[in-house]
């Protein structure tokens, strides 16, 4: 028993040893993964509440978020606890804060649109539609990071085109949405009541503009998130 006993006890002690000379680096690779599938995935819902209008996937975006600040924190967290990391740990913070930023934004453009009053429009559904395509890409490129980051490149490329054609649709809703010509018209007629409506109309623009405003800058954060992972990828290869 004795000698067992003895056995144990060297053997606790090289491990304790051997943990603290190699500690255990965290699975940041896992840690930014999971990030990144919940941007994909309440990106997806963004899209179904600016289809749908429905109060529902407002909700489920809310718990989304929650869950992406969660495990924001974990990733910070677990590189507080670790001097050693697979790749740059700037890069890692980046990534990181970056992806959190996208989730962020979904929530506040839904908290926005309640604030406002302001029904989803096609301009907001067809920009959802390029955040979650973004989304998507973002997430395939840091599944494949660990073992094929010379594969990733081409998913940064989606995420950047996402990015694009958001910029594109928001400066042609910008556009149309404060077309001088067609106030001008309504006020020029001297009617009280057309008058009126052009004011209101010209309310109702601002309002969606800080909506289309708060989905541009999801744009630019999710572009930002695929550029730290293209930086982090390069490196690797």
């Amino acid at each position: 028993m004795r000698n067992s006993a003895s056995v144990a006890n060297r053997h606790s002690l090289i491990a304790r040893v051997t943990q603290a000379i190699f500690p255990k680096v965290p699975d940041f690779h896992g840690l930014l993964y999971a990030q990144a599938v919940v941007v994909a995935d309440v990106l997806d819902v963004l899209v179904a509440y600016m289809t749908t209008g429905d109060e529902t996937h407002a909700l489920h975006v809310r718990a989304l978020e929650k869950e992406g600040d969660l495990r924001h924190a974990r990733t910070l967290d677990e590189l507080a606890g670790t001097f050693s990391t697979p790749f740059d740990r700037n890069a890692i913070i980046e990534a990181a804060g970056e992806i959190d930023d996208v989730l962020n934004y979904a929530k506040t453009t839904i908290r926005e649109m309640e604030i406002l009053g302001i029904v989803p429009d096609d301009t907001m559904r067809e920009i959802a539609v390029q955040l979650a395509a973004g989304g998507h890409a973002l997430q395939s490129g840091f599944r494949l990071l660990r073992d094929d980051p010379t594969g990733v490149a081409a998913h940064t490329r989606a995420v950047h085109k996402a990015e694009r054609n958001v910029e594109k649709l928001y400066r042609t809703a910008i556009a149309n949405i404060f077309n001088p010509v067609t106030y001008q018209n309504q006020i020029r007629t001297g009617d009280v009541e057309t008058v009126a409506q052009a004011l209101a109309q010209i309310l109702d623009a601002l309002r969606r503009r800080e909506v289309y405003r708060h989905l541009s800058n999801a744009a630019d954060e999710l572009d930002d998130a695929g550029r730290t992972l293209h930086e982090i990828a390069a490196a690797a290869v």
